[in-house]
């Protein structure tokens, strides 16, 4: 049986993967074809509420910059 969504493990590149799709999805609905600030800010609020553990070491904020 498949696992569900509550029995994968999160994982930082699971997190990043969702925080990126967000993201992506703010700034298509706002008619933009690159990321705002308002855009990098939705990334950077969705991966720390899914994988907290980076706000100990903020390089999060880089790596989703590029």
């Amino acid at each position: 049986m498949p696992a569900t969504l509550n029995q994968m493990p999160m994982t930082r590149e699971i997190a990043r993967a969702i925080a990126t799709d967000a993201a992506n999805r703010s700034m298509r609905a706002a008619g933009r074809s690159a990321w705002s600030r308002e855009d990098l800010d939705c990334a950077l609020a969705t991966f720390f509420v899914l994988w907290p553990q980076s706000l100990e070491d903020g390089s999060e904020t880089a790596q989703l910059l590029n």
